[in-house]
């Protein structure tokens, strides 16, 4: 917890739900993670909402699904100036194991981040 405020995120459903919740909240939250996620039902003011917040989006190579929104969703972000970290995972579908296990210290090595500026 940085100041007061946390950090969110989900895998899946569960990283809709962390965007839409730092969407609707983001005066609690410092960042937002997808692993894989995004913000469902994107409109202005919600992308708007996560301007304050540290965003990072991963998505599997082979997640055929998600890795097309995902990635526009990045783009848009980008373009309005937010600060978004998004990796595609290579090899990855749906469920992204080199996050799990041994490689979940990159999801902890996010949630430093914001403590040293977002970068």
């Amino acid at each position: 917890m940085k100041g007061g405020k946390l950090h969110i995120a989900g895998a899946s459903n569960g990283g809709l739900s962390a965007f839409h919740t730092a969407a609707r909240y983001p005066q609690y939250f410092v960042s937002v993670t997808g692993f894989p996620g995004y913000l469902p039902h994107e409109n202005e003011s919600k992308m708007n909402a996560l301007n304050p917040l540290c965003i990072y989006m991963h998505v599997g190579e082979r997640d055929v699904e998600w890795l097309t929104p995902i990635q526009r969703q990045s783009e848009l972000l980008e373009q309005k100036g937010l600060r978004v970290h998004f990796t595609i995972e290579p090899g990855e579908g749906h469920g992204i194991q080199t996050l799990a296990g041994e490689g979940a210290h990159r999801l902890f090595d996010q949630i430093e981040q914001p403590a040293r500026g977002c970068n």
